[in-house]
């Protein structure tokens, strides 16, 4: 749905999909960068300080980039 495949098999995808998928890996590495600068430089850039769910948290935003790279396309 809302992807067409050409013979050669390639998938297209819309133009957002990309930016989705470049705004959602910026995010989750923009989250892991913070986290570690506030053990480092003891300051407060995200709400409790210093955690490793944040850790997590961005780990999961940034990977779902992959799927709106279409990464996660099964191939057919």
């Amino acid at each position: 749905m809302g992807q067409s495949t050409s013979k050669s098999g390639f998938r297209f995808r819309p133009g957002w999909h990309r930016a989705a998928g470049w705004i959602s890996l910026v995010a989750g590495i923009a989250i892991i960068a913070a986290n570690d600068l506030m053990l480092l430089a003891n300051a407060t850039l995200l709400p409790g300080g210093h955690s490793e769910l944040y850790l997590m948290a961005g780990i999961g935003v940034a990977a779902t980039s992959l799927w709106w790279f279409g990464w996660m396309d099964r191939q057919e």
